[in-house]
């Protein structure tokens, strides 16, 4: 009987799934570190973004409207009035933490684009901490309204 040569044997089978199996492994942490610091960034801007459109829409209605932030609910959501002008959950939606020194407050913009102290729930800088996983990027509030990064 012939031997045939052709093909690959079983070990060489094996052997190149495992390194397969191995590589695929090392691309799936490093896509998922990415991932989560792309969502921290993201929640972070998102932040802002709703700040901003706080002051925004205080200065456009010229009406007092509040920014309202439950660190403890992972929420952030924009009142005029009494009516909901716009608001997010970032652990439903982004899968990201706020955590903070404080569990709630309310930063109140006034028509001309500051922040009214006096309505504030706040006195003090108060840092907020967007994290998911290892991942986690901070920002501060200042009382009058400023965001610093």
């Amino acid at each position: 009987m012939a031997r045939r040569t052709d093909g690959f044997t079983l070990l060489e089978l094996t052997i190149v799934i495992m390194v397969g199996a191995i590589l695929a492994t090392i691309a799936m942490n490093g896509y998922a570190l990415v991932q989560s610091r792309l969502a921290v960034g993201g929640a972070r801007d998102t932040f802002a973004s709703l700040h901003s459109r706080a002051r925004a829409y205080a200065v456009e209605r010229g009406v007092l409207t509040r920014f309202n932030v439950d660190a403890s609910g992972d929420s952030v959501w924009i009142t005029s009035g009494g009516t909901r002008v716009d608001g997010l959950n970032f652990r439903s939606s982004m899968g990201v933490d706020i955590q903070s020194g404080t569990s709630s407050l309310t930063l109140c913009m006034t028509p001309r684009g500051f922040a009214d102290t006096g309505c504030n729930t706040f006195g003090s800088t108060v840092d907020f901490t967007f994290a998911q996983g290892a991942e986690s990027t901070t920002l501060s509030l200042r009382t009058l309204g400023q965001l610093v990064y």
